[in-house]
C-alpha cells in the first residue's frame, strides 16, 4: 500500500511540476495548457480513488475512532482542496487561460 501511494504521489508531483513550469512559461500553448491540466487531473483522480477505496477504509478499521480522528479531519482538508481546484478550473477554462495568460499566472 505504501510504495503505491509513493508512486501516486510522484505522479501527481510530476505533473504539478509540468503545470508549474507552463506558469512559468509567456505563453504556452492551449494543447501544452490541455495536456498538462489533463495530467493533472488524472494524477489527482487516481490519487483520490487510492485513499478513498484502499487508504482510508484500512487505516479506519486498524484505530479507535479517536485515534482516528486526525485522519478524518485530513480527509475532510483533502476533500475541500479538491472542491477548490474544481472551482479554480470552472474559474478559469483554457480559452479565459489563453485570453488572460498575465492574469492567470
Amino acid at each position: 500500500m505504501l510504495a503505491k501511494l509513493v508512486s501516486l504521489h510522484a505522479d501527481f508531483v510530476d505533473a504539478l511540476s509540468c503545470l508549474s513550469g507552463l506558469v512559468r512559461a509567456s505563453a504556452p500553448s492551449r494543447e501544452a495548457i490541455a495536456d498538462a491540466r489533463l495530467r493533472l487531473m488524472h494524477a489527482t483522480i487516481a490519487h483520490t480513488k487510492f485513499m478513498e477505496l484502499e487508504v482510508y477504509p484500512t487505516v479506519f478499521r486498524s484505530l479507535s475512532p479517536a485515534d482516528a480522528e486526525p485522519i478524518r479531519d485530513l480527509r475532510k482538508r483533502a476533500i475541500a482542496v479538491r472542491i477548490e481546484l474544481s472551482r479554480h478550473v470552472a474559474t478559469w477554462p483554457i480559452e479565459r487561460v489563453i485570453r488572460d495568460w498575465a492574469g492567470f499566472q
